[in-house]
C-alpha cells in the first residue's frame, strides 16, 4: 500500500514545470514518517522531488536485489531512501540524524 503525500502550505505554489514529480510513501516508511517533525518533512519532500544529476555528491544510487534506490542526504541530517519512477518517486525509508550516526559506527 502506498499513500500519496500532499505538499505543505509552504510548498503549495510551484512554478509550472513540464517534469513535475509526485511523491508517495510506502507503508513501511509510513511508521517512521509519523515520528518526523513537520518542519523536516517539507525539506525531505523537496529533496525527493528535486531532480539532480546522478553525479551529485548528496545522492547515491544503491542496488538492492533487482531494485535501484537512491539515497539522498538532506541538509537537516536526515537521509531519505527512495525509488525513482517516471510517474513519481516513492519514499522507501527515512533515517534520522541519530540513526545515520549509529550506522556510521
Amino acid at each position: 500500500m502506498v499513500t500519496r503525500l500532499t505538499k505543505p502550505k509552504s510548498l503549495e505554489y510551484d512554478p509550472p514545470s513540464n517534469n513535475a514529480v509526485s511523491t508517495r510513501i510506502s507503508a513501511p516508511a509510513k511508521l517512521a514518517w509519523g515520528r518526523i517533525p513537520s518542519r523536516f518533512k517539507t525539506e525531505i519532500i523537496a529533496a525527493v522531488e528535486q531532480r539532480s544529476p546522478d553525479s551529485d555528491a548528496s545522492t547515491k544510487i544503491v542496488k538492492v536485489g533487482s531494485q535501484l534506490l537512491k539515497v539522498r542526504n538532506v541538509a537537516s541530517g536526515f537521509r531519505v531512501i527512495y525509488e525513482p519512477g517516471e510517474d513519481g518517486n516513492t519514499i522507501v525509508s527515512v533515517l534520522t540524524p541519530r540513526e545515520v550516526r549509529l550506522a556510521k559506527g
